[in-house]
Parts: structure tokens; C-alpha cells; sequence
């Protein structure tokens, strides 16, 4: 299997990082600018992975010790083919919501992928709502994927010693929607990569299930996004933090109830409930507790957060279906975007 992984976060790092800690039998390339200011094909990059906490150290079944291993990256979609030896059975897109529908990466995913009709899929991994239709634009229905992962970590860059460094704060489960037999079946396949000798593909999470279901879960993960990372980057809160704050949680509950009212309407055979999602933020939080979440990341690197497709997207629908004002959300992207500036 040739996998691709499009984009050199935390995220697209941790889970490359993770198919060669398992012995991955294919070939694999990470397209990332993060090579740019060198010339040429792939280039060899240590990536150090620190996995903080119980879980994660039993997941890559090492102590605190830091785990390296080596990737090849490289910058453009014709590099990556060439090093992959063809194009990608899997694109895993490990951009940001708003990076994905930029024509010069949606170009790169077809590029990689390679001309319709093919084998490949392209797996969107990125938080907030709209994503998919992003992929829809660039390789089509019958080769996107939904995706939806709830692993906690941060990325710094060693530009002395030339290496990434991937914190694994938070180990939680990934989901892979299939639209088709084709499609599981491919996933399926990736799924199985993450597997390694004390099979313990369980520990690090992956499962692919029926693209509704995936959708079901999407839709958890933009509410768990929407109450705990715009609130924890004001405050300046890791997620363990952010669960402990009485302020964070009176703005939380405002905040859930606007963005649950929106899905309750988008989604009236499955309206979820205030309970059991309050809950399932407080767990995330606990469980990614050493994390800063990717908002508060981006604030502090000086990058464009992904408010819009979280936030910004309740205030943007709940307007567009009649439904009351989402205050406390349209306060919370105001506040994110003059952080930006």
C-alpha cells in the first residue's frame, strides 16, 4: 500500500509516525512545506514522538522515552509520487478545514491521488463541518473520506537538528467513514496497518464503520471542538485545565446549548443531548489533559485558527435556519479572529 500524508502538523506526523513504529510494509511520504527551503526529492526527517501519560506509553508500548523513527517528506505532489513509486492508495489529509479547499492543496490531493477513476481515497481528518464537500470539489465523491480522530497532540520544530517533535498528549479513537464496499475495503486495510507485533492496534484506535455513523461522529467531535477549544485558548488553558475551571464551564454551557440547538435541527433523527455531550467534552478534556488544543496552538505560532468551521459555522447556519442568535458563539469567533490579527 502507497499512503500519503498531506500535511507535517502534529496530527499528519503522529499517525505517520505510528505506521512505521508498526513496521508498515508499503511506502509512505509526508507532503509538507516544512522542506521547502531544501531542494530536490524526499528528504529523511527524525520525528521524535513523546508519549505523555499512561495511555499513550502503553499504546506505542514504550516507558516515558522518547520513540524515532524517520520519514520521508517532501513538498510537492510529483515528489511524492515519485518516491511513492505510483500514487497513493490513501491520501490522508491532515490539513486545516480552512487549508483543505485552498485550489493549490485541493490540486495536490488530485495529484497524488491521480487521475479518476482510481483506487485511492483521499481521508479527511480535519476538525469542524464542510470538509468533506472540500474533498467532493477536488477528487469526487466516490474517493472521499470522512474522518474524524480524537488523539491529543502538539508538534515543535527543531530547526537545529533539523527534526520534528510530536507530543502524544491524549490517546483517543479514530473513525473512517465508508460511503462503499470499495471504500472499507481500502480503509479497512489502512486500518490494519496501525497494528503492531503486541497487537495493539486497539490501544491507538482506528475503526472504519458506514459513512452515516462516521457523520454521527463528526458532528460529536465539532461540538466537543466548538465548547472546549475557542474557551480554553481565551483563557489560556491545557484541556485538563479548561475541566477544572468554573469560568470555562459557565461559558461551556452557553455555548453547547446554541451549538446542540443547531444540530438538533440539522439532524432531527438523531438529536444528540446536552448530558451526554457535556460529558463526552469533560472527557476529552480529561483524557488529552497535558494537551493545548490545536486553537490555542495556532494563536501561539501566530496562524489562522479554524473558528470559521467551528464556531463561526454555528452563527453562519443557525442563521441561515431561522434559529435564535447564537450569541455566545458569535462572541467567541469575534474574540478568536481579533486574536489572529
Amino acid at each position: 500500500m502507497r499512503v500519503a500524508v498531506i500535511g507535517g502538523g502534529a496530527i499528519g506526523l503522529l499517525f505517520a509516525a505510528r505506521l512505521v513504529h508498526c513496521s508498515f510494509p508499503g511506502r509512505l511520504v509526508v507532503v509538507t512545506s516544512k522542506v521547502r527551503e531544501q531542494q530536490g526529492g524526499a528528504h529523511a526527517r527524525a520525528v521524535n514522538v513523546y508519549p505523555r501519560g499512561r495511555d499513550a506509553q502503553q499504546a506505542w508500548g514504550v516507558g516515558s522515552e522518547a520513540l524515532s523513527v524517520s520519514l520521508d517528506c517532501v513538498e510537492t505532489a510529483q515528489q511524492a509520487v515519485d518516491c511513492l513509486g505510483g500514487h497513493a492508495d490513501i491520501a490522508l489529509v491532515a490539513l486545516k478545514s480552512h487549508a483543505i479547499g485552498l485550489p493549490v492543496n485541493q490540486q495536490r490531493i488530485r495529484d497524488v491521488l491521480g487521475p479518476a477513476p482510481g483506487h485511492g481515497v483521499a481521508v479527511s481528518l480535519a476538525n469542524g463541518l464542510g470538509n468533506l464537500e472540500a474533498l467532493w470539489s477536488s477528487v469526487g465523491m466516490e474517493r472521499s473520506v470522512v474522518g474524524v480522530t480524537y488523539h491529543g497532540s502538539h508538534l515543535d520544530l527543531n530547526i537545529v537538528d533539523n527534526r520534528f517533535d510530536v507530543f502524544h498528549n491524549g490517546v483517543g479513537q479514530t473513525y473512517l467513514g465508508a460511503t462503499s464496499f470499495k471504500q472499507r475495503k481500502v480503509l479497512t486495510e489502512f486500518a490494519n496497518l496501525f497494528e503492531n507485533d503486541q497487537g495493539q492496534r486497539g490501544l491507538f484506535g482506528i475503526s472504519v464503520i458506514d459513512h452515516g455513523a462516521a457523520m454521527d461522529q463528526v458532528w460529536k467531535k465539532f461540538l466537543v471542538n466548538c465548547s472546549l477549544n475557542p474557551i480554553a485558548s481565551l483563557f489560556r488553558l491545557t484541556n485538563g485545565e479548561y475541566k477544572a475551571d468554573e469560568q470555562a464551564a459557565k461559558l461551556r454551557t452557553a455555548v453547547l446549548h446554541e451549538a446542540l440547538a443547531l444540530q438538533n435541527a440539522m439532524t432531527p433523527q438523531n438529536p444528540f443531548k446536552f448530558a451526554d455531550i457535556e460529558s463526552l467534552v469533560l472527557d476529552v478534556a480529561e483524557r488529552t489533559g497535558p494537551n493545548c488544543n490545536s486553537m490555542l496552538q495556532d494563536l501561539k505560532a501566530g496562524k489562522k485558527t479554524e473558528i470559521q468551521a467551528l464556531n463561526g459555522w454555528v452563527v453562519k447556519k443557525s442563521a441561515e435556519l431561522g434559529l435564535s442568535h447564537a450569541a455566545c458563539n458569535h462572541a467567541l469567533t469575534t474574540l478568536i479572529e481579533n486574536l489572529e490579527a
